[in-house]
């Protein structure tokens, strides 16, 4: 199994913190929520540690009003918001395992999706809002599953020898990206909705992961190894017109598209830290977030009011 990709965001992220874990709540249900692409930009979600746990916190694109969200003596990470950016799922852990929770953006409501003995990771909302989809490990390879919001209907959609993650719904919701690695490379993927019709959106023997659609679903960006470092790439979702968005001699990882679509946050190692970043697609115009001896790292961009 290659998942270098995996590895490297989880070493930079964690440049002298703690291992990742998390904590957990009980499960209830969640609201539903229309499909929020395209539409005006709100707050970004995101993860920090101090180097001693994960909380989450969610920041305006200026780098003002920042808040904290979650303060638990575990990690919670890999954060998603809902359509109408009212809730957030993320990944924690309830003292055995991680699994899939969701919070209020307000930072209330904690609620606890899975409970089982496998490890559940990067969770991502249904344009509906109806189901989670997420990846589990099942301690032999990584599959893709989804889960109503009220915890229950668990489906697996993929199912195979190689590892699949990272995955994330398209604006219509019909189709999932994902990642698929298995013992020489990691590429980007694309299904139907059920699991059916998976198709290679790209073909390298470079690690390529954290794939994030555009809001109005024609093109996805993701995290590509240069051979030198990690940078940010676009390309068509039938796999043409690739073109690379950032271009330095750091890490960047985790893109994800403003519901504008004029912009892309991602984090980057600055060579002491990792921060938040926004940038245009076309690459001009790089802004920073957050500005701190912390590590913050995997944003997802909501919705404005």
């Amino acid at each position: 199994m290659n998942r270098s990709m995996r590895r490297t965001r989880t070493a930079i992220a964690t440049a002298g913190a703690l291992a990742v874990v998390a904590s957990g709540a009980p499960a209830t249900s969640a609201p539903s929520a229309p499909v929020r692409f395209p539409g005006t930009n709100g707050r970004i979600v995101f993860s920090e540690t101090d180097g001693t746990q994960y909380d989450l916190y969610t920041i305006n694109p200026d780098g003002g009003g920042r808040s904290r969200l979650t303060d638990n003596t575990g990690d919670d990470f890999y954060p998603a918001f809902s359509a109408k950016a009212k809730w957030i799922v993320y990944a924690g852990f309830d003292g055995n395992d991680r699994e899939i929770y969701l919070i209020k953006a307000n930072g209330g409501g904690r609620r606890q999706l899975t409970d089982n003995t496998t490890f559940d990771s990067d969770p991502a909302w249904s344009p509906s809002g109806k189901r989670i989809v997420y990846y589990a490990d099942d301690g032999t390879d990584d599959e893709i599953y989804t889960v109503k919001t009220d915890g229950g209907g668990r489906r697996q959609l993929t199912d195979n020898s190689a590892d699949d993650y990272d995955p994330v719904y398209s604006p219509s919701g019909a189709s999932i990206a994902y990642v698929s690695s298995d013992a020489t490379q990691s590429d980007i993927f694309t299904m139907n909705a059920n699991g059916g019709n998976r198709h290679p959106v790209t073909d390298s023997t470079a690690d390529e992961g954290t794939p994030n659609y555009s809001p109005g679903g024609k093109r996805i960006t993701y995290a590509g190894d240069d051979g030198t470092d990690y940078e940010i790439y676009a390309i068509k979702v039938n796999g043409a017109g690739r073109h690379r968005v950032t271009d330095n001699t750091l890490d960047d990882f985790g893109p994800s598209w403003s519901p504008s679509g004029k912009r892309i946050a991602y984090y980057g190692d600055d060579g002491n830290d990792t921060e938040i970043y926004t940038i245009s697609p076309d690459g001009g115009t790089r802004r920073q977030v957050t500005d701190n001896t912390l590590n913050d790292f995997d944003p997802d961009w909501g919705v404005g009011p």
